[in-house]
């Protein structure tokens, strides 16, 4: 009877244990779960549907506890461009600011290797964002059938100039030909404005904004 009694004992506790190591289990791993929200993404079409978009603006709590406004978009189309024009144009500096929004200057300021500079742009902001500047490291891969083109914010790497420089601000320029002539064209961005300005206000942005970036982007190649 004692032993059967011992017996009970044991297995009570492995029950209880494992009862314990389950809860502890859920309690780290909640905040997961609800940190796991779906993102509201927003999808629009222009042109007949031939350029699309998809795009998200969300506020968010920086290390510092200051509140960010960052945005996120995709603009991709099929355009009738040559794969090289593409990359002679993207590895123009000077050339950014004809299809940037609201840029005033863009310019190499460092290079280590061809296919990897420091691009520097003036942003002349809208009221009531003051104007900034950014700094890029951009990074170009081209094969046969693909060209992409990484700009990835190096605020750092480069002395202030007396404007407010952007944190937060990364861009890839990505194409692959289809056919000859026939290239699939991709924008992908991640921004935050300097300065004061709400969620609601940058959202007025889109669809238009990263729509007329692709048409400027475009216009470029084909005039190159």
């Amino acid at each position: 009877m004692r032993q059967v009694s011992v017996n009970f004992n044991r297995r009570l506790n492995m029950i209880s244990r494992t009862i314990c190591r389950i809860a502890l289990l859920m309690l780290i791993t909640a905040p997961l779960f609800i940190n796991a929200q779906p993102r509201d993404w927003k999808e629009s079409t222009a042109n007949d549907g031939k350029i699309k978009v998809k795009y998200i603006v969300e506020k968010v709590e920086d290390k510092a506890g200051d509140n960010l406004v960052i945005a996120e978009y995709i603009v991709k189309t099929t355009a009738n461009i040559k794969l090289n024009k593409a990359e002679k144009l993207l590895r123009n500096a000077n050339k950014y600011k004809e299809f940037l929004d609201n840029t005033e200057v863009s310019k190499n300021v460092g290079t280590t290797t061809k296919s990897d500079w420091l691009l520097y742009l003036l942003i002349d902001a809208p009221w009531p964002m003051p104007d900034a500047d950014c700094v890029q490291r951009v990074t170009v891969n081209r094969t046969e059938k693909e060209l992409t083109v990484n700009c990835v914010a190096a605020p750092d790497a480069y002395p202030l100039q007396g404007e407010k420089r952007m944190i937060i601000s990364d861009t890839k320029f990505y194409f692959i030909e289809k056919s000859p002539g026939v290239v699939d064209v991709t924008v992908t961005t991640r921004f935050s404005p300097m300065g004061p300005i709400t969620k609601f206000m940058l959202e007025t942005w889109f669809p238009k904004g990263p729509v007329k970036l692709m048409e400027r982007l475009l216009e470029q190649i084909k005039a190159d």
